[in-house]
């Protein structure tokens, strides 16, 4: 009968199974405690106990909080919808919590409400920098305002905002203290790697090659392995290949300095490394005009990405399946035969299908999709 309780028991049934509460959409990561296709009851007592709850205590903060963990991670659209109406005190009830606030956000981006996302954050950075200010700003808090700035870039790269995404960017790395990033680099420096990300994601190669590499290349692994990836792509895509396949040698050099313990929140550093050494291989690949070679290893980029353990948002930036996808229909417009040019866009539709129901209304899989169309 008393919500705080219900509400910490709820919790410490999670903290059981951590982000592992439903069956897998992808991959194996997701099932690791479950079992492939099984259902543990105590995700039905988890919500039958803040559904109950919810249902005479509403609005209550840490109600609304646990039942959009619960939900965001639902198999079925329409279960995620149900934490909407949590969704909406959240952003209603507590505007003075920065975290309270973006915590709507869970929802927003699993129902591809991408520009609901980046407001919702915006709103939850600007709560967050008052709170500092009374506060200080090298706190361990921190580390939950600089997860207001990751959602907020992820969010604006799905919907395509190149502006807004690179401005959170950057300003994740002017208020992040130099004092707590080395207190807490495992878990701050990833984040202040998303720079990379926006370039690479709009395709600003030149911006990339003008970028310089952080001095201290054996304290800040991460992002200088991040940086050599991105100067590699961007060699690569501008015809550059001698330098981008140095370019990669630097960036393999440096993830093998990337200590296990780096992370961005569920997914190690060295996680995302396997499938950049993947996505690099495959578009250096396609630039020497080994195409079968060059889907082969993008389709084991799409694999790994699948098998990441589940995340808030997603442990990779930019879906592999985009980049396959892309790349099967630039090369369905080159020298083959027309058996192959219908291989190769009647696949990138398959990939772009596949992705719009894991990131719906992102519009890069939208466009993609409206290009195979027109040419089948």
């Amino acid at each position: 009968a008393d919500p705080d309780v219900s509400a910490l028991f709820a919790e410490a049934l999670m903290n059981l199974t951590p982000w592992d509460l439903w069956p897998r959409v992808l991959g194996k990561s997701r099932v690791k405690s479950l079992g492939e296709g099984l259902l543990s009851a105590t995700t039905f007592e988890i919500k039958q106990v803040l559904e109950l709850a919810i249902e005479n205590n509403s609005p209550h903060p840490g109600l609304a909080h646990f039942y959009v963990h619960l939900m965001e991670m639902a198999p079925v659209r329409s279960m995620v919808r149900s934490a909407v109406p949590q969704t909406h005190l959240l952003r209603s009830q507590w505007p003075a919590c920065g975290h309270l606030l973006h915590m709507a956000s869970h929802i927003d981006i699993q129902l591809g409400s991408y520009d609901e996302a980046i407001r919702t954050n915006d709103n939850g950075i600007a709560q967050d920098h008052a709170y500092s200010l009374m506060r200080g700003f090298d706190t361990y808090y921190h580390t939950y305002r600089i997860h207001n700035h990751h959602m907020l870039v992820w969010a604006a790269l799905f919907a395509g905002n190149f502006e807004v995404a690179l401005a959170c960017a950057e300003s994740a790395l002017k208020v992040t203290p130099d004092s707590l990033l080395i207190e807490c680099i495992d878990f701050l420096e990833p984040y202040l790697s998303d720079v990379w990300h926006v370039f690479i994601r709009f395709g600003k190669w030149d911006r990339i090659l003008e970028q310089t590499l952080p001095r201290d290349k054996s304290r800040f692994v991460v992002w200088y392995a991040w940086g050599c990836y991105a100067k590699a792509l961007a060699f690569s895509a501008l015809g550059r290949i001698e330098e981008a396949e140095d370019m990669k040698s630097q960036f393999q050099g440096a993830v093998h300095k990337v200590p296990p313990s780096r992370y961005l929140h569920n997914v190690t550093s060295l996680q995302m490394f396997e499938i950049a050494e993947q996505i690099l291989s495959g578009e250096l690949a396609y630039r020497r005009r080994n195409f079968q070679g060059a889907f082969k290893f993008l389709r084991n980029a799409v694999a790994l990405h699948d098998d990441l353990p589940y995340d808030e948002p997603d442990g990779w930036m930019i879906p592999a399946r985009h980049t396959l996808a892309a790349l099967l229909l630039e090369c369905s417009q080159l020298d083959s035969s027309a058996g192959e040019r219908n291989a190769y866009v009647q696949e990138a539709k398959a990939k772009y299908e596949e992705d719009l129901k894991h990131y719906p209304r992102n519009i890069w899989s939208l466009v993609g999709l409206k290009q195979c169309e027109s040419l089948l």
